[in-house]
């Protein structure tokens, strides 16, 4: 068979016009409804993002329904409320209830993956998560304990290093980093894999083999990119001002320190600065999102008859574009660009994922689930846990 006719990349067909009609009604609707109606926005939203995502000529299907949206919300709600009041009212009880969601992230995160993954289907066969409890614990809370452990030791060694010589304090620190970086490679991976090898088409399980070692490599090169640029930026940007003093000096005659660095050139100046510094915050982290996301699903497979391979060509300038031209979309239309915002990110998204194989041969056997409550679901959303693969 031509090869070429085995990648499937998949497509989004939906349009920002068409979705903006959904998004406004949803925002009337839930204003008057005093938030009500959000578990049918959502829903709504879904169903229109789920049906306009294509792969080999078949769309997906989000079933959740309103009510169990509903119901979670409302719980997170609660969530929400009870985290505020105490965080003003009673700072030690807040204490409390921090360490206490830090006990139930990894059953969070698990659940959300349960219910997500159970309310999407592809050619009326519906996936699931069957990673366990435990493993989630194990994985998230304790890879992250050993990782808060070591900078604790880091730092516990730097303090004894420091009263013994600042060569020696030096050292540490330059031994440190790596070590640090490498346990954060260790854990993210290891995060990754859990959910990647937890995640099942019908009977047909999927597989990754996710390299820690890529990771580390990720986040060293970011680390070294960040620091280069941000020398080279300070040295350009000291030369910037340096050169805006002298002038300011010049044109001005006798003017005071003060008067010169207030000067609108000065502060032309510290405004491009500024943004130079949030450009660079925002490559890196792109940087470090695309290469993630492009090994994981280089390396995501389902497996049987036939074998599907995924992929994902996602690159840094292309993703930094988007996230740039979107945020100025937002700000320059108030927040109206926003059903724009989400199709064009949508149709980025799509474009750059694909999967390799004979999808027309593509067999698997539904299977029953349990999952029916959306609470973990909508609690971990209202807190922005976004544990698993892109």
């Amino acid at each position: 068979m031509d090869n070429n006719k085995l990648d499937h990349t998949m497509s989004f067909t939906g349009r920002g016009g068409e979705f903006f009609g959904i998004w406004i009604v949803n925002i009337l609707l839930s204003v008057i409804t005093l938030g009500i109606y959000s578990a049918w926005a959502k829903v709504r939203t879904n169903q229109y993002f789920y049906g306009n995502t294509i792969l080999d000529g078949d769309s997906f299907e989000y079933h959740a329904k309103p009510m169990q949206i509903l119901k979670g919300r409302l719980v997170a709600l609660v969530c929400v409320l009870l985290w505020a009041v105490a965080n003003s009212l009673f700072p030690v009880f807040s204490m409390v209830l921090l360490l206490a969601f830090v006990a139930v992230l990894p059953f969070l995160s698990w659940s959300n993956a349960r219910f997500d993954s159970a309310m999407t289907s592809y050619r009326n066969v519906r996936f699931s998560f069957v990673g366990t409890l435990g493993k989630a614990y194990s994985t998230i809370l304790g890879r992250s304990l050993v990782i808060m452990l070591a900078i604790f030791a880091v730092f516990a060694v730097i303090g004894f290093a420091v009263q013994a010589s600042p060569i020696a304090a030096g050292i540490v620190i330059l031994a440190g980093i790596p070590g640090v970086l490498y346990l954060q490679a260790w854990a993210m991976s290891g995060i990754a894999s859990y959910f990647a090898n937890g995640y099942r088409y019908g009977e047909r399980d999927f597989s990754a083999q996710i390299s820690s070692g890529y990771y580390f490599k990720t986040y060293l090169l970011a680390a070294v990119l960040w620091l280069v640029a941000s020398v080279l930026s300070i040295v350009a940007i000291g030369l910037f001002l340096g050169a805006g003093a002298f002038m300011a000096a010049l044109s001005e005659g006798q003017a005071g320190m003060a008067d010169i660095m207030g000067s609108p050139a000065m502060i032309g100046i510290a405004i491009a600065a500024y943004a130079v510094m949030l450009f660079l915050g925002v490559a890196i982290s792109a940087f470090i999102s695309v290469r993630i996301r492009n090994h994981v699903f280089s390396q995501l497979m389902l497996e049987g008859e036939p074998e599907l391979k995924c992929d994902s060509k996602m690159t840094v300038m292309s993703y930094v574009g988007l996230v740039v031209t979107n945020f100025i979309l937002q700000v320059i239309t108030m927040g109206i660009a926003r059903p724009w915002v989400m199709v064009r990110t949508a149709k980025y998204v799509a474009s750059v994922t694909s999967v390799h194989g004979d999808l027309s041969r593509l067999v698997a056997q539904d299977q029953d689930s349990n999952v029916k409550s959306a609470v973990s679901d909508e609690v971990a959303q209202a807190f922005d846990v976004n544990l698993g693969i892109g």
